[in-house]
């Protein structure tokens, strides 16, 4: 099961234009994301730098990605494994953030929030932005809609996010 994962992740990995947000913002209404109060500190080891903000979404916390971040660097900031980091963001172990994409630091949902229950695919985004976007996994997305692995977002598509 983890092999068929790992193959999937990387046929989903978002292609992204050079600049453009790894979130779109969308004209329909997203979940608005949720600054949790007191951030978890940089423990030892870590460099010095300003920790990140964390942010919470369909219950789940996640950061965003910054210039220099890498997996591991996240992970050993929340103390997290770097292995279990990749899996609740559904990423290959030579994976890097990419700069503005949520981190997810916990594992996604089955499902989005209450009150969305379905998405129309905007121009830049992918199948794996959206599944960020709502905090689902995007196996989860695969499932609800009846695609095939293969499948990628059309502009213009509607996707249902709630079974």
């Amino acid at each position: 099961m983890k092999i068929l994962v790992l193959v999937f992740a990387l046929l989903a990995i978002p292609q992204f234009v050079a600049g453009q947000p790894a979130v779109q913002q969308t004209q329909q209404q997203a979940p608005e994301a949720e600054l949790v109060r007191g951030r978890i500190n940089a423990g030892a080891g870590v460099s010095a730098f300003e920790p990140h903000q964390v942010y919470r979404v369909n219950g789940r916390r996640f950061i965003v990605a910054r210039a220099g971040d890498t997996f591991g660097s996240i992970a050993d900031q929340f103390r997290i494994s770097e292995q279990n980091l990749l899996s609740f963001n559904e990423m290959p172990a030579d994976a890097r953030p990419i700069v503005g994409e949520r981190v997810f630091l916990q594992r996604k949902r089955a499902r989005a929030p209450r009150g969305f229950e379905s998405h129309v695919v905007q121009p830049g985004e992918s199948l794996y932005s959206i599944a960020q976007l709502y905090g689902i996994r995007l196996l989860s997305l695969f499932e609800m809609n009846d695609f095939p692995l293969e499948e990628k977002a059309e502009l213009g598509m509607i996707l249902r996010l709630r079974p």
